[in-house]
């Protein structure tokens, strides 16, 4: 049996290119703007763990990782992609000149290779579909532009944590991490020891932990049998009650002393609590100051990462309202093509 071949006009194809080069620099111009703002602002929160600078970088990722949605949408050469993606990672290594050569440049070549291949994975996508799926597309981008951003973080993270190299955290950072440890912990301290701070000095430290303890001690010789304590340290005579603090404050103190070594009485409980721990890291080599830098490199990337993931769909939101306010606005237009297919029918 013969099959006779039916050929059906279709309306001719709509080349698909890019048009207006201002638009295309405009896309550019926005994306190198958030890139170098997130590489700044994270830049600041790992040298002074400045949250304020942790959550703008976020939101700077967050605008970056819109308009490169965009530029998957609207840029169809695959040369332009590869330049934009170069310029909006690759440029903010200006802010370290003296570094290129060192583990910060990987970080931001693996940046622009994840940029790159979320953006050409969402144009492949595109160019290769009859309709355009938008969220479809978008699953392919954000993940790996995000992945790629808190790659290049976390080795900034790890390069900035070090101080000159030697594998020292700096003071201030140090010093933020050891503050905001502390106070996290405080509510939780205050209920088996209220009225405590870090913020207290040293010897109000003690002196709070005494009064707060009052009621499960033994106060020994020198002091008369008939005080109850479990009463209420205030129901006590005032000459008294101040002797009863400072023995067991100080009885505290030596305990602790034994441990930590001499305290000083006028410092603040966050200020000891941060020499001390310098004092034990400078005993370690530079192995393993250098191995824990990574643990916390690795670690500020699974957190920020678990974040971003619980943010993908507002991302991918946000991208799809913007993309289509643009058409709206005549930014960008959409335009079909009919293809022709080869099919066989009975006539």
């Amino acid at each position: 049996m013969n099959f006779n071949e039916t050929s059906i006009d279709r309306q001719s194809k709509v080349e698909e290119v890019d048009f207006s080069a201002l638009k295309i620099l405009i896309l550019t111009f926005l994306s190198v703007a958030a890139s170098m703002a997130m590489i700044y602002e994270f830049s600041a929160f790992s040298i002074s763990l400045n949250y304020l600078s942790l959550w703008l970088g976020l939101s700077a990722l967050f605008i970056f990782t819109v308009l490169n949605i965009l530029n998957a949408f609207f840029i169809k050469h695959i040369s332009m992609l590869a330049g934009i993606a170069f310029l909006e990672t690759c440029l903010p290594i200006v802010f370290y000149p003296n570094q290129i050569f060192s583990i910060n440049m990987v970080g931001f070549l693996l940046f622009f290779a994840f940029v790159l291949y979320g953006l050409l994975a969402g144009r492949n996508h595109l160019m290769n579909s009859i309709k355009i799926r938008f969220f479809s597309v978008v699953s392919l981008i954000t993940p790996k532009i995000v992945t790629g951003a808190l790659i290049c973080m976390s080795m900034l993270f790890f390069t900035n944590c070090l101080s000159y190299g030697n594998g020292v955290c700096t003071e201030s950072f140090g010093k933020s991490i050891v503050n905001n440890a502390l106070d996290a912990s405080t509510p939780i301290v205050n209920i088996w020891i209220p009225g405590v701070s870090a913020d207290q000095t040293v010897s109000d430290f003690f002196n709070s932990f005494a009064i707060s303890q009052m009621s499960k001690v033994k106060l020994g010789d020198g002091f008369p049998e008939n005080i109850n304590l479990s009463t209420g340290i205030s129901e006590i005579p005032k000459l008294l009650r101040e002797k009863i603090i400072n023995k067991f404050s100080s009885d505290i103190r030596s305990a602790f002393e034994q441990t930590t070594g001499p305290l000083d009485s006028n410092k603040s409980v966050k200020s000891e609590v941060f020499r001390i721990i310098s004092e034990y890291v400078k005993k370690f080599s530079d192995k393993t100051k250098a191995i824990a830098s990574i643990g916390l490199a690795v670690l500020i990337f699974f957190s920020l990462k678990g974040i971003a993931f619980l943010t993908y769909w507002l991302v991918n939101l946000v991208a799809f309202l913007v993309y289509k306010l643009l058409i709206a606005a005549n930014f960008a237009v959409v335009n079909y093509e009919t293809r022709n297919r080869e099919f066989v029918i009975l006539p």
